[in-house]
């Protein structure tokens, strides 16, 4: 069974100071291993960016970007700008964005707060401090919050067509999940049943029959592993991918030792879980 790997975040810095790029970036590398960054030097390129990672071809270096981190005092249009078009931009408003800047102005705080921040931390002047800020932002980030779908469901595409189409039972106490991967399943072709609990979703499996369940790792008062035998007790051949917003928390052992054919990661990235599911289908003919 060939392991699913964690897929790196993306993340694009807005800053026009090059001694503080490179400082953002030498921190990054540090202290967020999982994490991937672009950078621009001002506002009207980063406008750019984002208008254009849409456009150019797949596998360019231009990636879409989870999050934005954010300047607020640079050339051609500033930051407080930027925020402002970001939010009134369909395409582009849900994207996360952090302001990082040596600004602890009442007036700059409270103002990008209303045009639509998610965060506004104050840019410390020392490196080290600078590396402990953003391990706490990648920690909040990429592992606790959960961050919206990307562009590739934005527009209603999906680089990735099933070979297979299958009804497939998603188990994940989340709303914001379960609507997530219902839209990518549905969008992809497949057919989709929910369950917020562990006897729902044994019932469902029971009278439906899926071809594929997915997992979430950790819902409250479920045990994963428990799940996949009770679901292997009522079809021995049930098929099972798991999901964890933890890349750490399983290995390729215990995911083995579970049963599950599989993992994937969240926050949910269309391509990497429409994968997953047709190696999991394939796997199944």
């Amino acid at each position: 069974m060939a392991q699913k790997h964690r897929h790196k975040f993306h993340v694009l810095i807005a800053d026009d100071d090059e001694d503080d790029r490179l400082l953002v970036k030498q921190a990054i590398e540090e202290s967020l291993p999982n994490v991937d960054s672009s950078f621009v030097d001002d506002g009207e390129e980063l406008l750019q960016y984002l208008d254009h990672c849409r456009t150019e071809p797949k596998g360019s270096e231009m990636r879409y970007p989870q999050l934005i981190l954010l300047d607020i005092n640079m050339p051609k249009v500033n930051g407080m700008e930027v925020l402002r078009r970001i939010r009134a931009d369909d395409r582009h408003n849900a994207i996360p964005v952090v302001v990082l800047s040596t600004s602890d102005d009442v007036h700059d705080i409270n103002l990008s707060y209303k045009l639509g921040a998610n965060s506004f931390f104050i840019k410390p002047l020392d490196s080290a401090d600078l590396i402990r800020m953003m391990a706490v932002l990648g920690t909040y980030w990429f592992e606790t919050a959960r961050l919206p779908i990307n562009e590739l469901l934005s527009s209603g595409q999906s680089t990735v067509k099933p070979k297979i189409t299958a009804t497939i039972l998603i188990i994940d106490d989340s709303s914001f999940a379960r609507k997530a991967l219902n839209r990518i399943m549905r969008l992809a072709g497949h057919n989709t049943l929910e369950a917020t609990d562990e006897e729902t979703a044994l019932y469902i499996y029971r009278t439906k029959k899926p071809d594929l369940v997915l997992l979430d790792l950790r819902m409250a008062g479920v045990n994963a592993k428990e799940v996949i035998a009770r679901l292997r007790e009522i079809d021995a051949k049930a098929r099972v991918l798991i999901a964890t917003g933890n890349g750490g928390e399983l290995t390729r052992e215990e995911i083995e030792h579970s049963g599950a054919l599989g993992v994937f990661y969240k926050p949910i990235l269309p391509e990497s879980i429409l994968k997953a599911i047709d190696s999991a289908l394939v796997e199944k003919q």
